[in-house]
């Protein structure tokens, strides 16, 4: 007996369409291809989500080559059509309105203006640091997802500083950090000290500890792989210190990040912005400068 003919297996996804999918898979938290848009909770919470995988579908529509055939595979798993994507989409009008831009920034889905989609590698690359010199400096892109482990030798305290730099050509960020540790030894007060004799350190002046200091470089702190990095990492290497750049988000909220305060340097416009973050029962912090873009401080444990 002739077994019956199994179905040839469908080809290969283009790589385009691949990254593209696994975008989309992240902020409207469904899996392809069996759920739809309908059933993304993503999109039922944050309704704007809707439109803008209708902006991204469109887009790709407009990819030389693939475009068309990758845009046909979204629609059939996303269940739209047509009219809801390439003919019903003003992409151009889209990309001028203020909500839009921010969600695209916000949550990592695109870099640059005009917009550019986000579809480089996701996987979070670790980079352990253990400084020999006095001072530390790193330059880091603000479109690479990367994050930085720095584990100071036992000091006293460490200043830190950030300066935020934005191409207005291309509106691609770069954040400059520099750490300088302070190693000097603690002195004492002395028992054979005079009474009147003036002390230049107290007995109380902490002993020399290493500090831990976790990088992250967010490129949107509303992406939800983001939310889920910064959680995972932050639990299994418990820093005493948290510097997260290119937040693209106002403001910081230390208690939704698990410490007890915090401060930041404000994105311009839908790019840049620091989030500073410690604990106030661990750690003492000092601003020293601040400006738009540069901040400077200085941080240490509590005795």
């Amino acid at each position: 007996m002739v077994p019956p003919l199994q179905p040839s297996p469908p080809p290969p996804l283009p790589p385009v369409a691949t990254s593209i999918i696994h975008l989309l898979q992240i902020h409207l938290g469904i899996s392809f291809p069996s759920m739809t848009i309908n059933d993304s909770t993503e999109a039922d919470i944050t309704p704007i989500l809707i439109d803008i995988t209708k902006l991204i579908v469109a887009m790709v529509n407009q990819i030389a080559d693939d475009g068309p055939y990758i845009s046909s595979i979204l629609r059939d798993w996303l269940g739209l059509t047509n009219t809801d994507t390439s003919n019903g989409i003003n992409i151009r009008e889209m990309l001028e309105q203020p909500a839009i831009l921010s969600e695209l920034y916000s949550r990592g889905m695109a870099h640059r203006f005009p917009p550019q989609l986000a579809l480089e590698p996701t996987n979070q690359d670790i980079q352990f640091i253990y400084p020999i010199n006095k001072v530390t400096t790193l330059n880091i892109d603000g479109e690479t997802r990367k994050t930085y482990i720095l584990t100071t030798p036992p000091i006293r305290q460490v200043w830190i500083s950030e300066k935020i730099s934005i191409d207005n050509s291309t509106y691609q960020t770069t954040h400059k950090l520099q750490f300088m540790s302070d190693t000097t030894p603690p002195r004492y007060t002395s028992t054979n000290h005079h009474p009147t004799e003036q002390l230049s350190y107290n007995h109380t002046s902490p002993p020399l500890r290493p500090i831990k200091i976790i990088i992250f470089n967010a490129t949107g702190a509303a992406n939800p792989e983001f939310i889920y990095t910064y959680a995972e990492i932050c639990f299994e290497h418990n820093p005493d210190f948290v510097i997260v750049t290119e937040t693209r988000l106002r403001g910081s909220n230390s208690q939704s990040m698990n410490f007890t305060a915090s401060t930041s340097l404000e994105p311009i416009g839908y790019f840049g912005g620091s989030w500073f973050l410690w604990n106030t029962d661990h750690m003492n912090f000092r601003i020293i400068a601040n400006t738009q873009t540069i901040m400077t401080f200085k941080t240490s444990f509590k005795c």
